[in-house]
C-alpha cells in the first residue's frame, strides 16, 4: 500500500480441479473481487476477464445467490472459448450459517470441475476475502500463478511507481 514490498506472494493454494494440478505457470493481469459486484460490472467497461487471472470472493451471501451468480455467468458463456479468463482463483466465500458455508463450498467445487472440461484451472485460498486472516491482492495489476501440487501466486504491488530512467530522455 505504501510502496515497501514490490509483490505479494500468496503460497497457500489449494489446486481445485484437474487443470490447476497441471505443471505450468500463467501470467496475466488479476482482475475480479467480490462476485456480486463483479457480476453486475461484467460486460462493462469498468472488467474484463478474458485471458485474465479472475478472483472472486463473497461475504456472507447465501448459496441461492452464489450458485445463481455462478450459473447466469456459465450460461452468457462467460468461461467458454475466448470469453474464458486463463485462470480462476476462489477466496473466502463466508456465510451466516455452517449449512449455508457448505453448500456454497460443494457449489465452488462443482463449478471448479465443470471448469476443468474447458481447462480453467481453479485454485482456492481462503486466506483471501473478507477473513479472519486476509492476503492484500492488488487488482488489475500483473501476477504470476505457478500451477501444481506447490501452487503460488506472486502479484506486483500496485503501490510500487517504476522508476524512471532520465538517461533515456537525455539520448539525441
Amino acid at each position: 500500500m505504501f510502496g515497501e514490498k514490490t509483490e505479494t506472494i500468496v503460497d497457500d493454494l489449494t489446486p481445485l480441479n484437474k487443470s490447476a494440478k497441471q505443471q505450468r505457470k500463467i501470467a496475466s493481469t488479476i482482475v475480479g473481487g467480490n462476485l456480486t459486484l463483479v457480476s453486475r460490472m461484467i460486460e462493462t467497461p469498468l472488467i474484463d476477464i478474458r485471458g485474465k487471472i479472475l478472483l472472486l470472493e463473497e461475504v456472507d451471501e447465501p448459496f441461492r445467490k452464489v450458485d445463481g451468480i455462478i450459473q447466469q455467468f456459465k450460461l452468457a458463456g462467460y468461461f467458454q472459448n475466448d470469453n474464458a479468463p486463463i485462470a480462476v482463483l476462489l477466496g473466502k466465500f463466508s456465510a451466516s450459517e455452517p449449512i449455508e458455508e457448505t453448500q456454497v463450498n460443494n457449489c465452488l467445487e462443482r463449478f471448479a470441475k465443470e471448469l476443468d472440461e474447458d481447462n480453467v484451472p481453479v485454485l482456492q485460498c481462503l486466506n483471501i476475502g473478507h477473513g479472519e486472516k486476509n492476503h492484500p491482492i492488488p487488482l488489475g495489476t500483473n501476477a504470476i500463478l505457478q500451477l501444481g501440487e506447490k501452487s503460488f501466486l506472486t502479484v506486483q504491488s500496485g503501490g510500487v511507481q517504476p522508476k524512471l530512467d532520465v538517461s533515456l530522455f537525455l539520448t539525441i
